[in-house]
């Protein structure tokens, strides 16, 4: 993910993504993410040491470990029996900062027949 600073990820399938070590840690304070999980995100015990930083949206959350900071939203359900979600304003503005916007240009779009 270094090499794609500043951008959103999407994670598709099922499967989702799975945070099992402390080696896994995704994002930083100087460099946040935005992940968008079709599956679920489920960060394991082992994963005691690992720090998830930026914006997170999946499926559904389980948390057994580590720490995700910034933000976290779900589309269902959110099982937390460890780890530690800490609202971060200071991450979300970097974030909204660094990864640019979409707009729509006036004239620039047309859809032909």
């Amino acid at each position: 993910m270094a090499i794609n600073r500043g951008r959103v990820f999407y994670l598709f399938g099922a499967g989702g993504l799975s945070i099992a070590a402390a080696a896994d840690s995704i994002g930083s304070a100087a460099d946040p993410v935005v992940l968008v999980v079709e599956g679920p995100l489920a960060m394991t015990a082992g994963a005691a040491g690992a720090n998830l930083q930026g914006a997170v949206y999946a499926n559904s959350v389980s948390i057994d470990g580590g720490t995700v900071t910034g933000a976290l939203l779900s589309a269902t359900t959110v099982t937390a029996t460890g780890g530690t979600v800490v609202y971060d304003g200071a991450t979300l503005k970097r974030l909204r900062l660094t990864t640019g916007t979409y707009l729509r240009i006036p004239g620039s779009w047309r859809d032909h027949p």
